[in-house]
């Protein structure tokens, strides 16, 4: 049943919080922060995937909060919920070409996948997911693949109490991670240059009252121009092999300091298993209701 999605995902993200680890590298122009383990075993491969509908479903809302109060057990709602699911993924292992795979469906799973890590670093105590400080509210994954402007980005609370926002830029090439940093670093000089300043602030306005209840938090000033985190994340294969200590030249010309630069990498083994797999997963969940 549609409901029992709402418990079943709570489930899941307890469950991803016990699997998932972090590991911390320095470098003398960014940190790293590694997050491992999601392709580790097929059970976390399912929470992933059980996640994945919720967002399509549009049951996380901006304060991580869970709830499929729109959804009504009828044979028509189901069919809608199956044909926003399998907008992204397919109806079959074999209603995507290649192309779609590689420039719409793996991009979007990425996206939600550091959505799914900034959730348990908000909601599950997994702190180390986002050093900079608590995520209190974060954006939702584009509706379509084929969406552009940013991709994951949220409001955070530092260790001394100041707003903070964060923007990831999230990138999902197989062969060629130190394209996905080349193309971070170029969309970041755009933020800074005030191309997404209107996103942006339609974002933190929308947010306003809601934080305003939930943490009595006066969001009057730009703390996004003050205190932003920028966060390339790549996901690609294992068998190209990078030092992401080394040092990036090209990060020296971004406003924020060496602790406020971010990388994220997600080394997969198996690349194109594993989204075909989470893939896979999705389409027996929604095939399930």
């Amino acid at each position: 049943m549609i409901k029992d999605l709402e418990d079943k995902i709570y489930e899941e993200l307890i469950f991803l919080s016990d699997k998932l680890t972090c590991v911390e590298e320095a470098s003398t122009t960014h940190k790293i922060v590694k997050v491992t383990g999601w392709e580790v075993s097929n059970d976390i491969k399912k929470s992933i995937a059980t996640y994945f509908v919720g967002l399509r479903a549009l049951a996380i809302d901006e304060l991580f909060q869970i709830r499929m109060q729109m959804w009504e057990e009828t044979p028509e709602d189901v069919n809608r919920l199956k044909c926003f699911v399998t907008d992204i993924i397919g109806e079959t292992t074999t209603s995507l070409s290649i192309e779609q795979k590689q420039d719409e469906r793996n991009p979007w799973l990425s996206e939600a996948l550091w959505h799914l890590c900034f959730y348990l670093a908000s909601d599950c105590e997994k702190d180390e997911f986002h050093p900079p400080g608590k995520i209190i509210s974060i954006n939702s994954p584009h509706l379509n693949a084929k969406d552009h402007g940013m991709d994951v980005y949220a409001i955070f609370k530092d260790i001394n109490d100041e707003l903070g926002f964060t923007i990831v830029e999230t990138k999902a090439y197989k062969r060629d991670p130190n394209q996905a940093i080349q193309k971070a670093n170029t969309f970041f000089k755009k933020v800074e240059n005030g191309n997404y300043d209107l996103e942006i602030r339609q974002y933190v306005q929308a947010q306003r009252s809601r934080l305003k209840n939930k943490y009595n938090l006066d969001l009057n000033k730009a703390f996004w121009q003050d205190n932003k985190v920028y966060i390339p994340n790549p996901h690609y294969d294992s068998s190209v092999v990078i030092n992401w200590q080394n040092k990036r030249s090209s990060f020296e010309s971004l406003e924020v300091d060496l602790e406020r630069k971010i990388i994220m990498p997600n080394s997969l083994n198996n690349f194109d298993t594993f989204f075909d797999d989470i893939s896979e997963h999705m389409r027996q969940i929604i095939n399930s209701l």
